[in-house]
C-alpha cells in the first residue's frame, strides 16, 4: 500500500480555462501593482485586455495588456480563445498597429486575411502583398494598394511569383497614371469648347454651327462638374453670344422668305392681269385667217367694253410706280 501511493500518485486538476479567466480578473480587482500584472499575464478575455490596454490607469498594466492582446490575437500563445472569437473581435478593430501585427504574424491565413482587409497603411499592405504566404491575402493586400510608391515596389518585387498580383499592380500605376494627367487634359477640353464658341457664327455658317453647338454641348456635360467658375462664366456667356445672332439669324431669314412669297403672289397676280384682257381683245378684234377687220372691230371712235376697261384700270394699280 505504501509503494503504491508512490507509483500510482493521483494526478491533481489542473486548472481550467475558466478558473484562470476568473482568477486574473479577481487578481485585477486588487490594488497590489504585481498581482495585477501578473493578471494580465494570464488573462485570456479579449474584450477585457482591450478595455485594460485602452483605460487602465497605469502605464506598465496597459502596455502588458496591449502586448498580451496582440499575441492572443496572432495565436502565439499556448492558450488562445477559438478563432472565431478572434474573427470576432477583429471585425470592429481600428487599431492600425494591431492590425499590421495581425496581417503579418498571424498563424491562421484567415485571421490574416481578415487584418489585411481593414488595413490601410500602404507600407504594410505592400509587405503584405510580397511576404504572405496564401495567394488569396496576397491579392487582397494587393487590392487595397493606392498610393504609387508601394505599387511600383511590388511591381518591381514581386516578379513571376505571383502573375496575378503583377497584373493587378501594373493596371493599377496605369490608372494612376491617367489620373495624374487628368486634370490637365481637362483643362485643355474647357480651353477647346471655349475656343470653339468663340468662333460660332464668325462666318455665318448657322445651319452648321447650330449643329456644332449641339456637340460642343455634349462634350461640356461630361466635364462641366470639375470646371472652374472661369470656365463656366465663359462658356456660358459665348453660347448666348451664339444662340442670340442665330436667332435673330432666323428672323431676318423668315421675314425674307415672307417677303419673297408676298412679291411671288404679287407678280403672279400682276402677270395673269397682264395675260387676260389681251387675250379677249385678239380673239374679238381679229378674225383668223384673214387681214381685214371683223364687223365687231372696233374702228374709228370705237370704244373699248367696260370690263375691259376694268381689268386695265387693275392692272394699272398693279403696275410698279415710276
Amino acid at each position: 500500500m505504501i509503494f503504491k501511493r508512490f507509483l500510482f500518485r493521483r494526478q491533481q486538476p489542473a486548472d481550467t480555462q475558466e478558473n484562470q479567466h476568473q482568477k486574473a480578473k479577481a487578481a485585477l480587482a486588487a490594488g497590489d501593482r504585481s498581482e495585477r500584472l501578473e493578471a494580465c499575464r494570464h488573462l485570456l478575455d479579449l474584450v477585457e485586455l482591450r478595455n485594460l490596454a485602452e483605460a487602465d490607469a497605469e502605464a506598465g498594466v496597459r502596455e502588458l495588456a496591449q502586448a498580451r492582446y496582440r499575441k492572443l490575437l496572432c495565436g502565439q500563445e499556448i492558450q488562445v480563445p477559438t478563432l472565431t472569437a478572434r474573427l470576432a473581435e477583429l471585425s470592429h478593430l481600428e487599431d492600425q498597429r494591431t492590425l499590421v501585427q495581425v496581417a503579418a504574424h498571424a498563424k491562421e491565413p484567415e485571421l490574416r486575411l481578415a487584418a489585411i482587409q481593414r488595413l490601410t497603411d500602404q507600407a504594410a499592405l505592400a509587405a503584405c502583398t510580397l511576404d504572405d504566404a496564401a495567394t488569396a491575402n496576397r491579392f487582397a493586400a494587393a487590392e487595397r494598394l493606392r498610393e504609387r510608391a508601394p505599387l511600383e515596389l511590388v511591381a518591381r518585387r514581386i516578379g513571376k511569383r505571383d502573375k496575378n498580383v503583377l497584373r493587378l499592380v501594373r493596371t493599377r500605376i496605369k490608372d494612376l497614371a491617367e489620373e495624374e494627367a487628368r486634370p490637365a487634359r481637362v483643362q485643355a477640353q474647357f480651353q477647346e469648347i471655349c475656343f470653339r464658341l468663340e468662333g460660332l457664327g464668325r462666318f455665318e455658317s448657322w445651319s452648321q454651327d447650330r449643329g456644332l453647338l449641339d456637340l460642343l454641348d455634349q462634350q461640356w456635360a461630361a466635364i462641366q462638374d470639375q470646371a472652374e467658375p472661369e470656365w463656366r462664366n465663359r462658356h456660358a456667356r459665348d453660347r448666348e453670344r451664339f444662340l442670340t445672332a442665330y436667332e435673330a439669324h432666323c428672323q431676318t431669314l423668315a421675314e425674307r422668305i415672307d417677303t419673297e412669297k408676298a412679291e411671288a403672289a404679287t407678280q403672279a397676280t400682276r402677270e395673269g392681269l397682264i395675260a387676260e384682257p389681251w387675250a379677249g381683245a385678239r380673239g374679238a378684234w381679229f378674225c383668223p385667217g384673214t387681214r381685214t377687220r371683223s364687223p365687231t372691230t372696233p374702228g374709228a371712235g370705237a370704244t373699248i367694253p367696260s370690263s375691259s376697261r376694268r381689268r386695265t384700270a387693275g392692272f394699272t394699280a398693279l403696275a410698279p410706280a415710276t
